[in-house]
């Protein structure tokens, strides 16, 4: 089981220079079950690296182009 940031959505033609320089919400953390896949968090700019606390209750995501640290708690379902 483990998240992983989706820093950007596109990686070829206009909108890919256009989202880190507008710092385009387009980002995402993902979760993996051990089964299967699948987004928990949508709409974060550039999200470029991701962390939980020692006791595993949260979950840290870096929004690189706004600046910030989203913290989230741990959920199974979301």
């Amino acid at each position: 089981q483990f998240y992983i940031t989706n820093d950007h959505k596109f990686d070829k033609g206009p909108l890919a220079v256009l989202e880190p320089y507008l710092a385009l919400p387009f980002a995402s953390v993902a979760y993996f079950d051990g089964e299967k896949g699948r987004i928990v968090r949508k709409n974060i700019a550039y999200a470029n690296g991701i962390n939980q606390s020692p006791d595993g209750k949260h979950v840290y995501v870096s929004e690189l182009l706004k600046r910030r640290i989203l913290v989230f708690d741990r959920n199974a379902e979301t």
